[in-house]
């Protein structure tokens, strides 16, 4: 039997729901970060879990909108053909079904126990215009060979079809990052950061959601209003060729102390939603 379709008031409420749970988990997620250069120094492991859980957080959120918007025959919105979306939606996927080592973080990779002992060193790629003031101020980087080994999955097993595996090897840079692993140690892991790519497929829906996005918090106002305003990041950046991971010394991210900095670093590198969140903790 044929579902009736939504109303557009019933439509609102499940699309407007689901994306101020996006709005948290965005929120709180940045926090993990803000904690995370401390953390990792006196716990590495609740560190790594903090912030993958972090991450689940904000895929299956968006998922969740997905979900909402996807059988509202109002909403016009290819999901799986457009870049942004189709690349959020194949990772939150992968990590719900468990495939591809669950698409690790770059801390879960380096926090594990099989992991123990392993040279440190990394490459990483991140996406934007070249940073001005130097590296990024947060980073939450997931791994290449993991994404590379979902997007070469059996399609029986992924339900990715050939085409979406193309727009998405594209989109993140797979032809770089390839070439780049191809002329480093077999041995050396290759990450690229998932921040960027949030705040697109973020930005391709609101675009197309807006008139159905009613917001229920601060949260929900704030990032709604940023993703309208801010910028696409396109150009993808090696930052680090080889770079450490300390759990004594840690430069994974950067921890502003200041609103003048984080307001600086906000406008000119890192994730966009360090903005959101510091207009958020405004007194």
């Amino acid at each position: 039997m044929l579902k009736s379709p939504k109303s557009f008031e019933e439509s609102v409420k499940s699309i407007s729901e689901a994306f101020d749970s996006f709005s948290h988990a965005l929120r709180i997620n940045t926090e993990h970060l803000m904690r995370a250069p401390k953390l990792l120094r006196i716990d590495p492991q609740e560190c790594a879990r903090n912030l993958d859980q972090g991450l689940s957080a904000i895929l299956n959120a968006f998922h969740s909108i997905y979900d909402a918007a996807k059988d509202d025959p109002r909403i016009v919105f290819e999901w799986n053909r457009t870049a942004p979306t189709a690349t959020l939606l194949a990772i939150r996927n992968a990590r719900h079904h468990n495939h591809a080592n669950r698409i690790r973080s770059l801390e879960t990779f380096f926090t594990r126990g099989s992991q123990a002992g392993r040279s440190k060193n990394y490459g990483l790629f991140t996406y934007g215009p070249p940073p001005e003031v130097g590296e990024p101020a947060f980073i939450q980087a997931i791994s290449w060979e993991d994404t590379d080994a979902l997007l070469n999955m059996p399609h029986k097993a992924s339900h990715l079809s050939a085409e979406r595996v193309a727009t998405i090897y594209s989109y993140v840079g797979g032809e770089a990052m390839a070439a780049f692993a191809s002329l480093q140690d077999a041995r050396l892991p290759i990450f690229f950061d998932a921040l960027p790519l949030i705040v697109n497929a973020a930005k391709a829906i609101v675009s197309v959601l807006g008139p159905h996005i009613k917001t229920l918090s601060v949260e929900s106002e704030t990032f709604l209003d940023h993703f309208k305003t801010s910028s696409w990041f396109l150009a993808l950046i090696p930052l680090f060729d080889r770079h450490g991971l300390s759990c004594s010394k840690s430069k994974r991210a950067i921890a502003p102390t200041t609103r003048a900095h984080l307001a600086h670093v906000a406008a000119l590198v890192g994730f966009h939603c360090l903005w959101a969140v510091q207009h958020l903790l405004k007194p």
